[in-house]
């Protein structure tokens, strides 16, 4: 498991790389996101994925993100950005 995040900048704490991928159904993702939600205080959040990684996307709508944006990269991948406030 790693997680790799930005410090502050103003208001926005950007996440920059979470990975869990042999973590998967045990609740590592949800109660890591959690806990840097707790030690890292802001008043909006914001990452990405893409669209391939639905499990992803379907855990931080969970936690409160919602998308505000996606950026093709090619004909089959698009990245989704996500924010929580």
């Amino acid at each position: 498991m790693s997680m790799i995040y930005k410090a502050k900048h103003n208001d926005l704490q950007e996440i920059l790389q979470l990975q869990y991928l042999y973590y998967r159904c045990k609740s590592y993702g949800t109660r890591l996101l959690a806990e840097i939600e707790h030690y890292f205080p802001q008043k909006r959040y914001e990452l990405f994925t893409s669209t391939r990684s639905k499990d992803n996307i379907c855990l931080y709508q969970n936690m409160g993100y919602k998308i505000f944006d996606s950026k093709a990269v090619n004909n089959e991948l698009q990245f989704v950005y996500m924010e929580k406030l």
